[in-house]
This record gives C-alpha cells, structure tokens and sequence, in this order.
C-alpha cells in the first residue's frame, strides 16, 4: 500500500486554494475488502492532499475529478494512484523486488467559466426540471457541469473550464 499526495494551485496567484475536492472513481481504487471503487480528499489550508493506503492497478476506466469553487473542474481520465518502483536491495547478487510507491502529482486550478441558458418548449416558454449537460473533452483534461431548469426554463452551469462544449438536455 501507499500514499498518493501532491497540491493545488491558482494560476492567478501564487497562493493554494484550500477545501479543492478530489474524487477518485473507477474499478480497484483502493485495497479492501469493502472497497467502494470511489476514494475522496480535500486540500488542507495550505492546498495539500493525501489519499492514503492506495494499492496499484491498471488505470483503465478510473477517473479523478478535481473541483474547488470559483475553479474550473477538471476530469483525468486513465489516472494511476500508484506504481511500481525498484525495491531495497538487502542481498547481494540478486535483482531487487518491485516495491509499491506512491506518487506525487500537483493540479494547477483555472478560474471557472460558466454557460447560462433558457430551455423553451415550440411555444418559446421556458420549461421547469430539464437536466441540462455541458460536456468538453480538451486533450488529457476534460471539463463538464450539470444543472436543472427553474420555472422560467434558466439554467447555469458554473466551474467550467474554456473550451468547446456539447450542451445536452435530458
């Protein structure tokens, strides 16, 4: 088992923003017989994270979620908690064993954009309770937000990052 930890940052400041959240989804996320396949954290005052007691497994289908308010929220696809790294070597003449590490990788946080709208029926009145999706996949990094429509059909969607966006409306 290991520890996978790293920071948060402004891109307008040099400052961490503290209470980010972190959420790890996906098949294996951690080693326990009651393991959820889900692992969250939050950055302390100084912008600093931990997940802890994490095992190794291959990436496919995790995801990490990073969100803070007032940033945009990013989305890492394939993310890997942990690795496998040289072992100690405590004899002579034989190969060290792979030993479990954790890794460290920081997220540098962009100021949250946002995509308001008004979903109408043929008659161009706004309609209530319609699930509305922003969805942008730009590059490793993707950006998505959810809301649903008030009685007069406005929706906001907040925490995005810039970008091109499928919006959908279920």
């Amino acid at each position: 088992r290991a520890a996978r930890g790293g920071a948060t940052s402004r891109t307008t400041a040099a400052a961490r923003p503290a209470g980010a959240r972190l959420v790890v989804e996906g098949p294996f996320a951690r080693l326990s017989k009651k393991a959820s396949g889900r692992l969250e954290a939050k950055t302390d005052q100084n912008g600093t994270y931990s997940f802890k007691n994490v095992g190794v497994s291959p990436p496919q289908g995790r995801t990490l979620t990073v969100s803070a308010p007032g940033y945009a929220t990013q989305v890492h696809a394939n993310f890997s908690l942990a690795t496998f790294g040289d072992g100690p070597n405590r004899f002579k003449n034989m190969q060290p064993g792979e030993q479990l590490q954790g890794q460290q990788t920081d997220f540098e946080l962009e100021p949250g954009l946002v995509i308001a709208g008004r979903v109408v029926n043929p008659e161009h009145r706004g309609v209530a309770g319609i699930e509305v999706e922003a969805l942008s996949q730009s590059g490793t990094i993707s950006s998505q937000g959810t809301d649903k429509s008030r009685a007069n059909g406005e929706f906001l969607i907040e925490g995005l990052a810039e970008g091109i966006y499928v919006v959908r409306v279920t």
